[in-house]
């Protein structure tokens, strides 16, 4: 492993509700999965966050990741103040709904997240069969779109990778963390 990871990873995993951020998380976890209770600064309540972990082959270190409330004003608010190497943005794929939402996160990520960030176009594993009763449109879901249709919807920049999804496959969750890996190590390399 390249020794620019040598140092405790942290990554955040966030997206827009009912992604499946916690499924991302739980589909890889390999040390005891937890939940981390703080006092908010100003003392009016508490937030949680959710976590869990991987050990890095070949090192003693563990990558971590890190599930912020997805309430506000807990939540987005609280992401720059983090320690975090990386963000993995978690898109329901099947939800254009919810598109709005990501792009706006994702366009103020990408003016001030001070790491880099890949996009999940989550599950994409999603296939509704056409109920002609229905005027042949799935009931309450859609189709997925595609990793590339997301980034176009989304008018993200060029620079943002948007990987297809399906957060409870521990293989496609591995190549959306090792995407993320490549562009910290990047990163690094190009600040020395």
């Amino acid at each position: 492993m390249n020794n620019v990871l040598a140092a405790q990873l942290k990554i955040i995993v966030t997206g827009t509700r009912g992604a499946g951020k916690s499924a991302f998380i739980r589909s890889i976890n390999e040390i005891l999965p937890g939940c981390q209770v703080n006092t908010l600064p100003d003392g009016s309540g508490d937030f949680a966050y959710y976590y869990g972990g991987i050990p890095i082959p070949e090192t003693d270190e563990t990558l971590y990741l890190v599930e912020p409330p997805s309430t506000e004003p807990h939540g987005r608010s609280l992401w720059p103040l983090t320690d975090a190497s990386g963000l993995v943005y978690l898109v329901d794929s099947t939800a254009s709904l919810t598109f709005h939402e990501a792009q706006a996160t994702l366009n103020m990520l990408d003016t001030y997240a001070p790491f880099p960030v890949v996009v999940a176009a989550n599950k994409q594993d999603y296939n509704v069969p056409y109920d002609t009763a229905y005027g042949g449109y799935p009931m309450g879901q859609h189709i997925p779109w595609t990793a590339d249709g997301i980034h176009r919807a989304l008018d993200l920049p060029s620079g943002m990778t948007v990987m297809p999804c399906v957060a409870t496959d521990r293989e496609s969750v591995k190549r959306v963390l090792i995407e993320l890996l490549y562009e910290i190590i990047a990163t690094m390399d190009g600040m020395k």
